[in-house]
Formats: C-alpha cells, structure tokens, sequence
C-alpha cells in the first residue's frame, strides 16, 4: 500500500489522463479495500473505509476494531486491484459518454489511424471514434495519419466503451462548415434556413439575413467565391476528381412565391429542400421534392376542375 502522498499524487495522475473526476476515483479506492478487508477478514461484521481527501490517509473498521490495510494479504490486495479497476473503467467510461453526448451534431477534427472493413477509425482529444464507410462522401479516399474533419452523428454505451460514429454525409456537416466559414452565420446575423444534400454532388442551402444592409448570399460567397471555395474544397475533397461528376454547393434566398407554395405543400409532405439560382428566379427543387410538388400540384389542379 503507497504512502498517502504517493496516494494524491496517483489520483490526480488518473484525473488527468483519463479524465476522471477526483471524486469517484476516491470512491474507487475506498470500494476497492472494503472488499480486500472483507476477503481478508470475512464478511461477519460490516466494514467501513474511508478516504481522507486532503492528507491521502486511509482509515478502516471492522465493527469497532480499527483495520491497518496495510496487513491485508497478497490475495486480498489482488482482489482490491481488480475491484479499483473495474471502477475505473467504469468511470471512465461514463466521462468520455457525457463529455461527446453534450457534442453530438458538432463538427470535430480528428486523425485518421486504422481501417477495418472501410470503416476508418479516427483519433479525437485521445478518444477513438468511427467514420463508417456508409458516413463517408461516395468517391473520396482517406488514408493513414490524414486529418478530417466530420460531425458526431451518435454516441452510445456498447458494454464499458463508448462508441461514437462520426459522419461526413449528413445535411449537417454542410451547416457545421458555413458556421465555421462565414462569420455572419456564426453571430446569427445570418440564419440557415434549411440545407438539402446529395452527398457527393450537390448541397444546397437556404439562408436569410435579419439585417436588411446585409446581402445574405453575397456574404456566404465571399468575394469572387472565396468564402464558399474552403466549403465546396472540403466537400468535394475526393468526389471531384470522381467520373460522378463535380461537386456543388449553392446558397439561396427563398423568394415569396417558393415560400407561399411550400408552405401549402408541407403541411401533408416531408421537405427535401428547394434551392434557387439566385433571389430574383423561382426556386428549383431537388428531384424527388420535384416530383412531389408536381403530384400535389395535379391533385389540386383536379380537386378544382372537379368542383
């Protein structure tokens, strides 16, 4: 059994590396040597253990014998390690669950260092996590040691390990990149309405401006398209080069009319998301929302001869 100062300083050793708070590490060694004393001793008479925060000493009883842990046998010890670990583990466990629970939808970086079956495995803050080969752009490539950027898509408990699948495909990856992009969408001067995406070749996004002397599509483009470029380079990082053809990413500002149809049309439909060429032209719709506007069309069209 180390000496209290060596005790302290291990337990803030844990807390830093494994990012454990303090507190369930004292726990854990307090649960660890009950069970040792009570291997050692028999499980009779209740013992209590506790833990002096501040000087690292260790204080057991066994009804009202006072117990030095420094007298339990090697088995017992062996038994309070395994204990300890065990706690830790699970500890553990639960810090890295809450600390990407809280960052779920968020954009990350992390290195990518292994593939199995397609699926990469990428290393974020010390904490591993997968990018699925279905997560990833149709066309790019990523190799050992390359960082990438992609958004956590769901973290969940898989026995005593967190599992936390990232995405680069998801609608939301695009929002994640013009918050990070363009400034005015970051202060909220600038809101993204709606973003529909065909991964790998086309994005488009829906923005509006709460400031009137603010031109909402000229400021996620940049001048001579130098906001959009880092968006659409990120985008089309591989699929560009691919015979698929060349990735896209278009900003629009929803006219009157294409608001007024759509908002008739999504009272019955799910939205796919529209886009416009530009503020002045009606808005043009993503093939299947097309085909669905169409059919809704015809159907009040009929509704309304009929009548």
């Amino acid at each position: 059994m180390m000496n209290p100062t060596e005790l302290l300083r291990g337990v803030e050793a844990i807390q830093r590396e494994k990012n454990i708070s303090k507190e369930i590490i004292f726990e854990a060694i307090e649960s660890a040597v009950q069970l040792a004393t009570e291997k050692f001793y028999g499980e009779e008479e209740e013992v209590i253990v506790t833990l002096d925060r501040d000087s690292g000493v260790i204080h057991a009883r066994r009804g009202e014998e006072v117990i030095d842990p420094q007298e339990l046998g090697r088995i017992a010890a062996q038994a309070a390690k395994q204990a300890m670990i065990q706690k830790l583990r699970e500890g553990e466990c639960n810090a890295v669950f809450n600390i990407y629970a809280a960052k779920k939808g968020d954009l990350v970086h992390g290195t990518v260092q292994r593939f199995e079956g397609g699926a990469a495995t990428v290393t974020i803050d010390r904490s591993e996590t997968l990018l699925p080969r279905s997560e990833q752009i149709p066309g790019e490539t990523h190799h050992v040691g390359e960082r990438v950027k992609a958004i956590i898509l769901d973290v969940r408990k898989v026995g005593h390990r967190v599992k936390i699948i990232l995405s680069r495909t998801h609608p939301d990856f695009v929002r994640r990149l013009f918050e990070m992009e363009i400034p005015e969408i970051a202060d909220r001067t600038i809101e993204i309405k709606a973003v529909a995406r065909e991964a790998g070749y086309r994005s488009k996004v829906a923005v509006s401006s709460i400031d009137l002397k603010v031109d909402c599509v000229g400021a996620c483009v940049g001048v001579r398209g130098s906001r959009i470029k880092n968006i659409v380079d990120e985008l089309a990082a591989s699929a560009s080069t691919s015979s698929a053809g060349t990735t896209r990413c278009r900003c629009s500002s929803p006219t009157p009319s294409s608001r007024r149809a759509w908002r008739k049309f999504s009272s019955t439909r799910a939205w796919d998301g529209p886009s416009c060429s530009s503020r002045k032209t009606s808005c043009r719709w993503p093939s299947a929302a097309a085909a669905k506007m169409s059919a809704w069309r015809r159907n009040s069209s009929a509704g309304t001869s009929r009548s």
